[in-house]
């Protein structure tokens, strides 16, 4: 199967240290869970992963009702019941995402041997992920168009950071010189951006992107900026 989507969950049954909470966990995760996605997505090359399941879910701590590993529907889960919430709060932003980058990577290999999957590309992905870090911001190609008069680029950008993301309409030239950039979503998450930002089009000299039920969530005309950059 196309491997799709890697998510993290704290269990039901976990005790945080005092004064945090799994807001705050999932809070300093986000980038760790979504800057990895990227890296294992490239290095798969839309190539089969995991023979059944498309989505991996991972625990942090146990629910009530214990459990190491699942799959069911193509998605599968991993417990992590030992995970030690005290240590994770006590390291630095670095520290804090290795820590979440090992538990990732151990929770792939686990389920990887468990259905029988080479996992050569997850341990590509953490170096990948090791060297060009995890805060990615990078090109929709699906979203990104060519200005009707050919002389202008119009890039929508995802730019993962810390505790979120932001969508951007970056203006450039042929050659990817960069213009302007307009901001789209801020401080948004995946999961609604992905619904927010599905297709764009062009009516006439506005850039137009719309949601999943075709309606109009953002648009930009491009008339001064044709005149400005492509006169």
């Amino acid at each position: 199967m196309i491997f799709r989507d890697l998510a993290i969950d704290v269990g039901d049954a976990v005790q945080m240290p005092a004064g945090k909470s799994a807001e705050e966990f999932h809070r300093l995760t986000y980038h760790v869970q979504e800057g990895f996605l990227i890296h294992l997505r490239r290095e798969l090359d839309k190539e089969h992963f995991l023979p059944d399941a498309v989505k991996l879910n991972v625990t942090f701590g146990p629910d009530a009702n214990r459990s190491e590993y699942s799959c069911c529907l193509s998605v599968a889960g991993i417990w992590i019941n030992d995970a030690d919430f005290t240590e994770f709060f006590a390291l630095d932003d670095a520290g804090r995402d290795r820590w979440v980058l090992r538990h990732l990577r151990d929770s792939l290999i686990d389920v990887a041997a468990r259905q029988g999957a080479s996992y050569d590309a997850v341990d590509r992905a953490v170096t990948q992920a090791q060297s060009e870090g995890l805060l990615l911001r990078y090109r929709i190609n699906k979203l990104s168009k060519m200005h009707p008069c050919r002389k202008l680029k119009f890039n929508v950008t995802r730019s993962i950071q810390r505790g979120g993301e932001s969508w951007f309409l970056e203006v450039c030239d042929r050659a990817g010189n960069l213009h302007e950039t307009f901001t789209i979503l801020e401080d948004t998450y995946y999961i609604h951006a992905a619904r927010f930002l599905r297709k764009s089009r062009w009516r006439g000299d506005t850039f137009l992107l719309t949601d999943s039920g075709g309606r109009i969530t953002f648009q930009k005309s491009s008339k001064l900026l044709v005149k400005k950059y492509a006169g």
